[in-house]
């Protein structure tokens, strides 16, 4: 009788073993099928965040090239800032449907190329094409422009915004023109190193950003559009130093704490 007891405990230890096994096994393939639905909709999700923001990167250009279409400048922020939420959720949905490494640092670096090239657009469309910042070309013979549009001595107009503000006089004009040609380029200092890797390198990244600068003066000259000033290259190359600089010290801080 007691090698029957034994015998009883034996088969019931077995049996909840198997059984045990058996659960987990169908709790596994639950899991997969789960998983596998879940990388499903995430797919759906960031196939339709990419065709949602493709279609007001689309309207935008529209209003932009359209004279029937009136778009305030809060609203094409308001848009633009849409565009670039959802190419930012759609590259992190892509991302976390994807194992690879290296697949995931070329979607993160394909995310970063598509918000560069949209604020490339709307970069030239403001430095030469839109006539909300006095972009359109001037029906000024080129000398005319050249003694009313142009300053080639450094300082003396960012001093004349300062002063403006200072005296009360046309300052929200100041304050746009001096806050505008900051924030203008911030974004190169942000896009340059983390798309270019030789533009990690400050001995490349200024010289080239400088050129392209004075580059934009330039055609702004040859265009008569806006004006040919070098305090907006100093601005400008400001703005960019500084996103470029905080980069820069959170790279030096990430290579920092990584292990020996």
């Amino acid at each position: 009788m007691n090698m029957k007891i034994g015998y009883d405990r034996v088969s019931s230890k077995a049996f909840l073993i198997v059984s045990g096994s058996q659960v987990w096994y169908c709790i596994k393939i639950v899991g997969h099928t789960l998983r596998g639905i879940s990388m499903y909709i995430r797919k759906i999700i960031f196939r339709t965040f990419y065709i949602c923001a493709a279609f007001l990167m689309l309207t935008i250009f529209v209003a932009e090239f359209s004279q029937q279409i009136e778009v305030s400048t809060l609203e094409k922020l308001g848009l633009s800032i849409i565009v670039i939420a959802l190419l930012i959720a759609a590259g992190m949905l892509r991302k976390a449907c994807i194992g690879s490494p290296n697949q995931k640092s070329k979607i993160a670096y394909n995310t970063l190329l598509m918000i560069y090239l949209f604020y490339l657009f709307y970069l030239i469309w403001i430095l030469f094409f839109d006539s909300f910042y006095d972009r359109t070309s001037l029906k000024i013979d080129f000398h005319t422009y050249f003694l009313m549009k142009t300053n080639f001595v450094p300082f003396v107009t960012i001093h004349r915004y300062l002063k403006n503000i200072s005296d009360g006089v046309q300052t929200n004009s100041a304050i746009l023109n001096l806050v505008g040609n900051l924030a203008a380029f911030m974004p190169m200092g942000f896009f340059c190193p983390m798309i270019f890797r030789p533009m990690r390198r400050p001995l490349i990244f200024i010289p080239s950003l400088l050129l392209f600068l004075v580059g934009v003066e330039g055609m702004q000259l040859l265009m008569r559009v806006g004006s040919c000033d070098v305090d907006d290259v100093i601005l400008n190359l400001l703005g960019a130093m500084i996103i470029y600089a905080l980069v820069k010290l959170l790279m030096i801080q990430k290579w920092l704490k990584r292990p020996n």
